[in-house]
């Protein structure tokens, strides 16, 4: 344990902290984070790029805090308990903003505003981390799948957690594919 800093990989291979003192004190180190991560979100529940006056949400910085609190509290580092569902929240309904988007980009032969033509990798990131939340939206899960063709290999990646998760074995069978035509061995 000394030799991997403090942390038990157990059988599963998930790091997990080992006490409440480490061998290199890195169990103060990520409480001292999922501390000040804590305190930095904004009072609408997201996270910005940085903190202070001003400052306004995103999705991409409020959804990777909310992954990285996920795994904060599977790792039993201390997390106030309302911090994750007010992010989670957060972040439903910027994904309820964005998918009313693709439905209107959708509309032919004019789409109404505001609109958006296809799903990106953010769309695909913020659904990733509200299914790990246990919150899938099967309709933006259907607009990621058939505009999965303007996903980053990332996004596809995300994606197919996501569905892998979520027990659809056609979609993520079929991201695979597309993920594995990347590969070079």
């Amino acid at each position: 344990r000394a030799a991997l800093g403090g942390v038990d990989r157990g059988n599963s291979g998930v790091v997990r902290r080992v006490g409440a003192e480490t061998v290199n004190g890195l169990g103060g180190e990520c409480d001292k984070c999922a501390l000040t991560q804590q305190a930095r979100r904004l009072g609408d529940g997201g996270w910005g790029w940085f903190s202070g006056n001003g400052e306004v949400s995103y999705a991409h910085t409020t959804a990777t805090v909310v992954r990285g609190l996920q795994i904060a509290v599977k790792n039993e580092i201390p997390i106030v308990p309302d911090v994750i569902a007010r992010g989670v929240a957060w972040l439903e309904q910027y994904q309820n903003r964005e998918l009313l988007k693709l439905k209107n980009g959708a509309i032919k032969p004019t789409p109404t505003q505001p609109y958006k033509s296809q799903p990106d990798n953010t769309d695909a990131l913020v659904f990733h981390v509200l299914s790990l939340a246990d919150r899938v939206n099967p309709e933006m899960q259907q607009f990621l799948y058939e505009g999965r063709q303007h996903l980053s290999v990332y996004g596809k990646s995300l994606l197919a957690w996501s569905t892998h998760k979520a027990g659809n074995v056609d979609q993520t069978t079929m991201l695979r594919q597309n993920i594995e035509q990347f590969l070079s061995l």
